[in-house]
């Protein structure tokens, strides 16, 4: 029953990111070739992602999984292997952009709409599904993104477009945190000071291009 679980949620997820990739590709005024070469860089960071994730399950219950490796392996990861494979990817991102000179902004640009997307479909496949009660006020913060992002892209500069989805998205996640007992990402229950974490390191990266664009 757990083996079905952890395969389902796997399948919503690369579902709802084939659904924010679709979109990234229909929207995206960027050349064929580049938005092939921003989908390539997305989904390999999305794999490390996952590769991160089962090595922080390991790593954060090493004395276990020598123990018993299949008690590890078995279960869905929680929310610490969760944190640890998000920071280990951005680290992965920032260091191709500075030794491989790969440009960290446009992977940037490209990925947030993405992940809104990608966080909508999942959510609402959850209802679907899943019969969960708490994503309807997940539905409405990642619609309203969704809404937002569509009526303003064609608009605004990149860096605005993603600095107003980031800081709403963040801003969003902390107030439902005063109506819901916990938020999640893709399943994983995550705290206030990750989300604060994340959008503070988006925010002002995204601040200081936009700055440097308008100077």
């Amino acid at each position: 029953m757990v083996a079905v679980q952890v395969l389902l949620s796997m399948a919503m997820i690369i579902f709802s990111f084939v659904g924010g990739f679709l979109l990234f590709y229909f929207t995206s005024s960027l050349a064929k070739t580049k938005k092939k070469e921003q989908m390539n860089e997305m989904i390999n960071q999305l794999i490390n992602l996952v590769l991160f994730i089962w090595l922080g399950k390991i790593v954060l219950n090493l004395s276990t999984f020598i123990q018993d490796p299949i008690a590890i392996l078995a279960y869905p990861a929680d929310s610490s292997a969760f944190y640890f494979g998000t920071i280990l990817t951005i680290a992965i991102i920032v260091y191709k952009g500075i030794r491989q000179r790969t440009s960290i902004s446009q992977f940037v640009f490209a990925f947030i709409p993405v992940f809104i997307v990608a966080s909508f479909l999942y959510e609402f496949m959850q209802i679907v599904w899943g019969n969960m009660g708490f994503t309807w006020h997940e539905i409405g913060l990642l619609g309203g993104l969704l809404l937002v992002y569509m009526l303003i892209h064609d608009h605004v500069s990149e860096e605005l477009s993603t600095l107003l989805l980031v800081v709403g998205w963040g801003v969003g996640k902390l107030l439902l945190f005063w109506f819901l007992p916990f938020t999640t990402v893709f399943g994983y229950m995550i705290n206030g000071w990750f989300i604060v974490l994340i959008v503070s390191i988006l925010s002002v990266y995204n601040g200081l291009l936009y700055r440097k664009r308008v100077s």
